[in-house]
This record gives C-alpha cells, structure tokens and sequence, in this order.
C-alpha cells in the first residue's frame, strides 16, 4: 500500500536524559529499541504528523505496565521528513535507512524510522546523531 507521508513526523521524549542541558534532542532519543525484524532492521517508532491528532495522542500514551503514568513524560520532538528525506539520500547512509507508516491498533498515526541491522556499531551510532538534527522544535509536557 502507497502512503502520502506529512511533512513532520513525531518522536516522544520519555526522560529529561534524552535532551541535552542547552535543551536539543541528543542522539539517544533515536536509539532503536527494538530487535532486529525479519527484514534485518530495527525500528524506531515515531508518529506522522497527520493533524493534531497525532500529537494528542502521542502525548497522551499512558505506559503499558501503569497506566496511570504518562509514557512520553517529557514532551515530544518535531521531525522534519524533509531533513530526514535529504539523510536517507546522503552518500553515507544509502541503503541503511529509511521510513514507513505501519499503524498499530489504537494508532493510525504510528510508523518507523528504520536502520540497517548489519551496519557498523559507530556508524549507527552516527545516524542516530544525524536523526537528532532532524529536529526542529521540542514541545515540552
């Protein structure tokens, strides 16, 4: 299925570890935190920016073991899918990154960021600081 993709994406911010102290996204809000899928990469699970919606429910998710506490505690990060766009078109990261819209019940907003399992630990390190430059505003709780 074709998907028509925003020109933002969102990302939560579970801690105040995942901002740096002048206040910018460091490269730990995109490590991936899944295992490797059967296609060999890992997921980073963000929201498209569809409409307010998105943000709503991204910063309303409550935790799946206590639901009576907030998942995304400290806010929530602004992608552009532009600057992502020129990432995945970079020399450096052909063929190892990319995105997708995969909606999950519940959220229709839901996709991934994906990285290439079998790279270089450093280099996925590497775009996972480049994934911070991706953003252009922090919205906090």
């Amino acid at each position: 299925m074709e998907y028509c993709y925003p020109d933002e994406l969102l990302r939560g911010i579970a801690n105040n570890s995942f901002i740096d102290s002048e206040g910018r996204a460091s490269a730990l809000l995109f490590q991936s935190e899944s295992s490797v899928r059967y296609d060999g990469l890992h997921e980073i699970s963000i929201n498209w920016y569809d409409d307010e919606n998105a943000f709503r429910l991204l910063l309303n998710q409550r935790k799946k073991n206590d639901e009576t506490e907030y998942q995304f505690k400290t806010g929530v990060a602004i992608l552009s899918r532009y600057r992502l766009d020129s990432l995945i078109n970079s020399p450096n990261t052909k063929d190892a990154l990319s995105y997708e819209r995969n909606i999950i019940e519940g959220n229709p907003f839901h996709g991934n960021i994906l990285i290439k399992s079998n790279i270089d630990k450093h280099v996925k390190r590497m775009f996972e600081g480049c994934l911070a430059m991706c953003v252009e505003n922090i919205q906090y709780r």
